[in-house]
């Protein structure tokens, strides 16, 4: 019977614990170490990038080592409920006193911590000097959206600065967040005091963080949007112009150049035209009336010897002059 109870109980654990583990379990999970690349640079012209040729890769640690120096990480955080990054892990950070820093993609800091606040009770230990940075809406200490990030770990008293001094107060216990920081981006590291120069190594354990993909998704590509159906506009009419009286132009003084007169060819002259005579028309003749004949007038006799005389007498003086 106690065996039963004890095997319902770790059931009951066990689906306790599945229940709260995040979604992004059922991706693949990967550890990155900086040997395999080389050296981690301090600044984020100089940062690893922590990439993949796949996508979806999630991102469980990180392993490197340091001395009196910084490591930045150029890293992904794909979650905007909780982001966890720390070194207090058991026997997996051999540094003995290590920092955590997180800063946006253009350098600017958001997150820092030199040993874990006793807020975070699941790792804190005060026995240690191991860091935390635990960004968790439920506990009241921000959010972050997902995108890239820059992940920076150092030893005790190297801290991060900007034109503007050091980015982040240099207090323990304490997680600092985007109020508590410079808003200048980070350009370099300065060690305030001796620090251990040891080369050890770390690890950071890491929740919500992904691998950067070495390629680039292909974007989908844009429907064309149909075109909009206006109304066929009716045409406006176009009125027709009243015409114009226009004056005729006076003709032009200047005298027009004659034509090239054309020589004709001396062997082969041209023939005039003979003008042949266009012949009159005869005219219709007209019809005359015939008159009617007058009746004679027979001379009365008195007349006739009158006549006879005056001949007589003209007939002796013609004789005379003669």
């Amino acid at each position: 019977m106690n065996t039963l109870r004890l095997k319902a109980s770790l059931l009951l654990l066990a689906g306790t614990v599945f229940w709260h583990l995040p979604f992004e379990t059922s991706a693949q999970a990967a550890v990155f170490y900086e040997n395999s690349v080389g050296e981690a640079g301090a600044i984020p012209l100089t940062a690893m990038d922590v990439t993949s040729e796949l996508g979806n890769i999630r991102l469980d640690s990180i392993i490197g080592s340091i001395n009196q120096r910084a490591d930045l990480y150029k890293i992904y955080i794909a979650w905007d409920e909780l982001f966890l990054a720390t070194t207090a892990n058991q026997k997996l950070t051999l540094y003995p006193d290590t920092q955590l820093f997180l800063f946006d993609e253009n350098g600017y800091g958001l997150f820092a911590n030199d040993d874990t606040s006793p807020d975070d009770w699941g790792r804190y230990n005060p026995n240690t000097n191991r860091s935390t940075i635990r960004v968790d809406p439920r506990i009241g200490s921000g959010v972050l959206t997902a995108g890239v990030y820059y992940l920076g770990i150092a030893g005790y008293d190297v801290d991060p600065i900007s034109e503007q001094g050091y980015i982040f107060p240099n207090g323990r216990r304490e997680l600092y967040g985007p109020e508590d920081a410079v808003r200048s981006p980070l350009t370099n590291w300065q060690i305030r005091r001796n620090v251990d120069s040891r080369l050890l190594p770390y690890t950071i354990t890491l929740k919500g963080a992904r691998f950067i993909s070495r390629v680039s998704p292909t974007p989908a590509p844009t429907p064309t949007p149909p075109p909009p159906s206006l109304p066929t506009p009716t045409p406006t009419p176009t009125p027709t112009p009243i015409p114009t009286s226009s004056s005729t132009p006076a003709p032009s003084s200047s005298e027009p150049s004659p034509s090239p007169s054309v020589t004709p060819s001396p062997s082969s002259p041209i023939p005039s035209p003979t003008s042949s005579p266009i012949p009159s028309p005869t005219p219709d003749p007209i019809s005359s009336p015939t008159p009617d004949p007058d009746p004679v007038s027979v001379p009365e006799p008195s007349a006739i010897v009158g006549l006879l005389t005056l001949l007589t007498l003209g007939f002796g003086f013609f004789r005379k002059q003669t």
